[in-house]
């Protein structure tokens, strides 16, 4: 069995970049809300868990963007959540452009309960019979590379502008962070992120980067804890 759930989005300027091509942030953004959406029809939406004390939170985003996303007005988006894996709730996203698929992206989500910060694995989904969506593969955990090896770029605080409605900072604020740091000339092609930890308000990131063979990677730290990172592909000129 798998429910899916369609919604359509017109662009708008403050979703894209300056080379008017959606932001990343902006595919995660649409990805989570439409996932949001879902889930409230489902039955596990936000107002529903925290009645339980229980949040979802994002630990993966992986996407994949097969045309350069320029120049576009309206989109249609499809989202559907896979079958589990034990603690871990994989829900595939894919983009489309008068018809036609030009991106897709894997969100990896867990269940945790807001009072002592433990991991749940409710009954959600478990009579699914996909786990493989999409991408018909395991969207495996990017290998992180050691501080030491990285070039350190610069401090970001954590603004009230930044949290969401969990009270942490919105985990698509890291790829504006790529934005800054790497100022591509072209838009991005594949991106996996990892998010090891949620950062408050007034918390203090290091940002860190590193080129490997043509790709990109960024991570940020507080202190010495590592908090996200991620590894990048462009597109080519």
């Amino acid at each position: 069995m798998m429910k899916t759930f369609k919604k359509k989005y017109q662009i708008t300027t403050n979703m894209l970049d300056c080379t008017d091509s959606l932001k990343v942030s902006t595919f995660l953004d649409i990805a989570q809300e439409i996932a949001g959406d879902h889930a409230e029809e489902l039955g596990c939406g936000f107002e529903t868990m925290i009645k339980q004390d229980l949040i979802w939170v994002i630990v993966r985003n992986y996407v994949e963007i097969y045309k350069k996303p320029q120049n576009f007005k309206e989109i249609e988006v499809v989202t559907y959540p896979l079958k589990p894996r034990f603690v871990e709730f994989n829900r595939d996203t894919e983009f489309y452009h008068d018809g036609e698929l030009f991106a897709a992206t894997r969100s990896t989500w867990m269940v945790i309960n807001i009072k002592d910060f433990s991991v749940k694995a409710p009954d959600f989904f478990k009579d699914f019979d996909d786990d493989q969506g999409f991408f018909k593969r395991r969207i495996r955990k990017l290998t992180n590379i050691k501080k030491e090896e990285l070039e350190k770029v610069k401090d970001i605080e954590v603004t009230y502008s930044m949290l969401d409605h969990n009270g942490h900072m919105n985990n698509t604020r890291y790829l504006d962070f790529y934005l800054d740091v790497f100022r591509p000339k072209t838009p991005i092609k594949t991106l996996q992120v990892e998010y090891t930890k949620q950062s408050f308000l007034g918390d203090t990131l290091t940002i860190y980067k590193k080129e490997i063979d043509g790709k990109k990677y960024l991570a940020g730290y507080k202190d010495d804890e590592l908090r996200f990172y991620m590894l990048c592909e462009e597109f080519e000129n």
